[in-house]
């Protein structure tokens, strides 16, 4: 049941009506975020490409950016994954910090971007 939010995500990425569907429905995107298994690194990496695809419309991202951007931080900072998922994870981190800055630095304040930063390094 847990791929099937993330496999619909990933297909729904393909198609026009995404932004729109991904705003009415926004549970869609914590479901995603709750079903990933950190054992399974081919899905893990096929989340953060899907939300790739989504980085530019604040609709869909903005009201789950704290949590996309835990989880990434969790991913990026474990050793334990293959180096190849934490870089694509690393690029969405820095994405995603590159359009929400100011949003994450409002909210959270400098700390949060930092974090990012040490997770880089």
């Amino acid at each position: 049941m847990k791929k099937i939010s993330i496999v619909t995500v990933n297909q729904l990425s393909l198609t026009p009506k995404a932004v729109s569907v991904l705003s009415k429905y926004n549970n869609l995107i914590p479901l995603v975020l709750n079903a990933l298994d950190l054992n399974d690194e081919d899905l893990i990496h096929k989340v953060f490409e899907t939300f790739n695809e989504f980085i530019d419309y604040k609709k869909v991202i903005k009201p789950h950016l704290e949590l996309i951007m835990t989880a990434a931080l969790n991913i990026v900072k474990n050793p334990d994954h293959e180096k190849n998922l934490r870089e694509v994870t690393l690029l969405f981190l820095e994405l995603i910090s590159e359009k929400y800055a100011r949003i994450m630095i409002k909210k959270h304040g400098a700390g949060f971007l930092k974090q990012i930063f040490d997770a880089g390094f």
